[in-house]
């Protein structure tokens, strides 16, 4: 109607609560308006879940505490400190408050050409400033396989570690 009350949207978080979000107002907003508007946040909702509750999403570091802490008893102790070493550049890079939802498939590519260019070796005081490609390699596998987890656990609709190249390197002659 016309009396400017909102026209809201309604939603469940993962979090099990209920939300709700103004469309606009009634008079300022037509009915076809309202649900074109609907329409656009559902799709958005269903690309990008972290919005669903954007408190509820951990930051890059939260999730690669629990990540570790989850494959403990899964890897063997050497596994680990790999993981450990690649969580070190990731958050070198993308800083431990980034949310999971904001890294872009270009960011991991920017994450793989600054490890391949070694200025990332001051998050492990390391000697050698680049990492061989092999290494570089090995890193992005391991940080595709940790952000499988997270799209595994619904965190992220996607994984932006999944295009990059980063094979099993070929055997050396």
């Amino acid at each position: 109607g016309a009396n400017g009350q909102p026209f809201a949207l309604y939603s469940f978080g993962a979090d099990g609560k209920r939300y709700s979000q103004s469309l606009g107002r009634t008079d300022k907003l037509s009915k076809r308006q309202a649900e074109k508007a609907r329409q656009a946040k559902e799709i958005e909702l269903r690309h990008k879940p972290g919005l669903r509750s954007p408190g509820q999403l951990p930051s890059l570091g939260q999730f690669l505490q629990t990540y570790l802490e989850s494959r403990k008893s899964e890897l063997a102790p050497g596994y680990i400190e790999l993981h450990e070493q690649t969580a070190k550049y990731l958050k070198g890079f993308f800083g431990e408050d980034r949310r999971l939802d904001q890294i872009s498939r270009y960011d991991a590519r920017e994450f793989k050409s600054t490890l391949a260019r070694g200025e990332l070796a001051r998050v492990n005081e390391r000697k050698h400033a680049t990492l061989s490609p092999r290494t570089v390699d090995l890193h992005i596998r391991i940080a595709r396989t940790t952000f499988n987890r997270a799209v595994d656990d619904d965190l992220i609709m996607y994984n932006p570690f999944d295009r990059l190249s980063g094979g099993l390197p070929a055997v050396e002659k």
